[in-house]
Formats: structure tokens, C-alpha cells, sequence
């Protein structure tokens, strides 16, 4: 951290310092949210698998929970095996499998994601798509796993460097809604 303080000026160091500590504290509530996420996913998808009376459940279980890593992109990766897998059983227990992937799907994204994830980082999800495009097009793959943790901590970053602006600058207006003098507050 000492290292990239340096890169600051000098009067700019408690400010770069503020705005760092912030990325690792957004880091930090992400991958704590993710990770419960990622067993929650994993342990549905076992429990169906296994219901189902799929072949190597436990197995097919940790795809999706690891692919939770991955939002939008990683269910549909994570069920390709799985479905595969149902179809050498029979093509009904594909189709029971594809539902299963696609009910843990809803799940996540309309119950559980907004549960854990609502403390951990807001991003919006359209600007979530299309940095991981753009990440996957530039890096690929590894460019697509590493795309909602370095949006979260660049959002986080620039949000503690403008508030420490802010702050700078005596009298400067402020954004509405961030505490200034906008609508928000007069109303209050």
C-alpha cells in the first residue's frame, strides 16, 4: 500500500489513502457475500441433483457454486455439464435438470443475491454486463472473472476520491442527494 501511496502527490496521500482503504473494505464485504452465495448456490444444487437421482450430484454441485464467481454468465456454464450429464440418464431427467438449474437460478438472482449481496457492493447491473463484455473481450476469460470485483473497486475508489474532494473545497456545491444542498436535503 506504501508503494501506491507514493504514486499520489504528496498532498494528496491521505485522500489516495482514504480512497484505498475504502476499495479494500468493498473487497472485502464482496467476497464475504459472494463466497455465502456461492455455498447457498451449491448446496441447492446438490440437494436437486441429488433428489433427482443425477449421477456424481456432489460433483456437478460445486460447478455452480464456483461458477457463482460469475454472475449472469456463470449458471449457464455451471448447467451445460449438468444437463449433459441427466441426458446420458434420460432426456426427462434433462429436462428436470435444466428446471432445477434454472429454479436455483431464480432463486439467486431474486432472493438470495439481493439479500447478501445488498450490504456487500451496489452495482448496477447493466453496467455490470457490459464492463464483464468488455473485460472478456479484452482479457477473456480471466478478464471475465476478475470483472465485478475490479468495477466494485473502482466505483468504490472514485466514490471516496470525490466525497474527500467535496470535502476539500470549502463552500463547494455538492451532488443532490449526497449530502449537500440538493432536493434530498431541503426537504429534510
Amino acid at each position: 500500500m506504501r508503494v501506491l501511496e507514493r504514486l499520489a502527490p504528496a498532498h494528496r496521500r491521505p485522500q489516495f489513502r482514504r480512497a484505498l482503504a475504502a476499495v479494500g473494505h468493498t473487497l472485502r464485504r464482496w467476497m464475504v457475500g459472494i463466497t455465502i452465495a456461492m455455498a447457498v448456490v451449491g448446496a441447492l444444487t446438490g440437494v436437486g441433483l441429488w433428489l433427482l437421482g443425477i449421477p456424481a450430484a456432489l460433483a456437478l454441485a460445486v460447478l455452480p457454486g464456483l461458477f457463482e464467481f460469475i454472475p449472469f454468465w456463470g449458471p449457464i456454464l455451471a448447467a451445460i455439464p449438468g444437463v449433459a450429464l441427466a441426458f446420458v440418464v434420460s432426456p426427462l431427467h434433462a429436462l428436470w435438470t435444466a428446471l432445477l438449474y434454472t429454479a436455483v437460478q431464480q432463486i439467486e438472482g431474486n432472493v438470495l443475491h439481493p439479500l447478501v449481496m445488498r450490504g456487500a457492493v451496489r452495482l448496477p447491473p447493466a453496467a455490470t454486463l457490459l464492463f464483464q463484455l468488455l473485460m472478456a473481450l479484452v482479457f477473456g476469460f480471466l478478464g471475465l472473472l476478475l470483472a465485478v470485483p475490479v468495477l466494485a473497486a473502482a466505483r468504490a475508489f472514485l466514490r471516496e476520491w470525490e466525497r474527500a474532494e467535496g470535502e476539500e473545497r470549502p463552500g463547494a456545491e455538492r451532488v443532490a442527494g449526497r449530502g449537500g444542498d440538493g432536493p434530498r436535503a431541503a426537504a429534510a
